[in-house]
């Protein structure tokens, strides 16, 4: 169900819109102004999925690192899965935000994590090296899900694109 606040939000972004003229402009305008967490339930409605927030995914050291899942509403389990690591925050980096979405209407589950180190994950910010074994402990957490079908891509460029090259170097077979 959506709340009044959601009804709410979905108007304004109707009439933002409308006024404009340019759905682009709108969607950009309601993206980087009203905060995930308010606004990602009401995405949630629209687009087709649900958000499970700052789930801990534990690394081989002990350390979590704060993950946002994104899980279709549409089929049924198993689901592919697609993983974007990032050093920004994961609630407020839009680019990954709108590729979770996009991903998660589509039938994937998406997780979207918080590099070690930063905004909600717990540890030291990584060195280049450790950054291979924590995607490596990622993967395979996500493989290891009830829901999931042990198939994991990734998505991203610039630092999103270098944390799959760390990555790639670990072999891992997800």
């Amino acid at each position: 169900p959506v709340s009044r606040l959601g009804l709410a939000l979905i108007g304004v972004l109707t009439l933002a819109t409308a006024i404009t003229g340019a759905t682009y402009v709108a969607r950009e305008w309601v993206l980087r102004n009203i905060p995930a967490r308010v606004l990602d339930p009401v995405l949630g409605a629209v687009f087709g999925f649900r958000l499970e927030r700052d789930v801990m995914v534990p690394m081989r050291d002990g350390v979590h690192l704060a993950t946002n899942l994104y899980f279709p509403t549409t089929g049924a389990p198993p689901y592919a899965t697609v993983l974007v690591r990032l050093p920004y925050n994961k609630d407020e980096f839009i680019t990954a935000r709108r590729a979770a979405i996009n991903f998660a209407r589509r039938g994937f589950v998406v997780g979207v994590q918080d590099w070690r180190g930063t905004s909600h994950s717990e540890g030291v910010f990584p060195t280049p090296a450790h950054d291979g074994e924590d995607g490596s402990d990622t993967l395979n957490w996500l493989a290891g899900q009830p829901w999931s079908n042990g198939r994991v891509g990734t998505f991203g460029c610039s630092s999103l694109g270098d944390t799959q090259i760390f990555l790639a170097r670990t072999r891992n077979p997800h």
